[in-house]
């Protein structure tokens, strides 16, 4: 997982490793609780967290605040996908 702040928003990387070199495929991950610090200046509130994957459709995903972390759960990664908080 790797965040970056990109001004007003915060996007979250996921990247799959479960690869299964037999059948050529990826290996899909699921119930991925996330625990992240917020960065300081940083105001989710109101913000809206989307999940966005090339094999999905796009998610929107609860999330809960507490002081400076926010906490969501990932239903599922397959390759990879962004967490974005608009």
């Amino acid at each position: 997982m790797r965040g970056s702040d990109k001004g007003s928003s915060i996007l979250i990387h996921f990247v799959d490793y479960n690869y299964n070199y037999t059948a050529h495929e990826f290996l899909p991950e699921w119930q991925i609780n996330v625990t992240i610090t917020i960065p300081a200046g940083m105001n989710l509130g109101g913000k809206t967290l989307r999940l966005v994957s090339p094999d999905a459709d796009e998610r929107t995903l609860d999330y809960a605040l507490q002081g400076n972390k926010v906490t969501f759960t990932v239903p599922s990664i397959c390759e990879y996908s962004v967490a974005v908080f608009e």
